[in-house]
């Protein structure tokens, strides 16, 4: 008979989900939709923020810069926390970066676009052209 042992999660990899979370929830990004900007699943960025899983370098290079936040911070938690990613950003990133600092309910309302199915988003995004159709109109009137 083979027993199995949990080894439990090293420090180092348990200190890197805690700052993976606080900047994650910083930035008011559910784990589904910071998934989603870097390009793997829910249960990969769970298993960060639990120090199960053990990301690779050019995943914690993509976490960096989609999150603006510098990789000796990450790993280590010492040395400036933030970084001026800015400057990498072509216009019209720079134009939706503004307009979601400035605009609180378009962050709400692109959190719970990180949140929803597949349908769900199709559905938001049928209604937004609705929306968008009849001021049009009004606006021709």
């Amino acid at each position: 008979m083979e027993v199995f042992f949990m080894i439990p999660p090293n420090e180092y990899l348990i200190d890197f989900g805690k700052r993976l979370k606080l900047i994650r929830e910083e930035r008011e990004l559910s784990q589904e939709a910071l998934a989603k900007l870097v390009d793997t699943s829910k249960s990969v960025i769970s298993g960060y923020e639990s120090g199960t899983n053990d990301p690779r370098q050019s995943m914690v290079v993509k976490l960096c810069k989609v999150l603006r936040i510098s990789i000796e911070w990450l790993l280590t938690g010492e040395g400036k926390k933030e970084v001026a990613s800015v400057d990498l950003l072509n216009k019209n990133q720079k134009d939706l970066l503004e307009m979601l600092k400035n605009d609180p309910q378009l962050r709400m309302v692109a959190k719970i676009q990180g949140d929803l199915t597949e349908e769900g988003k199709k559905d938001l995004l049928k209604y937004a052209q609705l929306l968008k159709n009849q001021r049009d109109r009004c606006g021709e009137d």
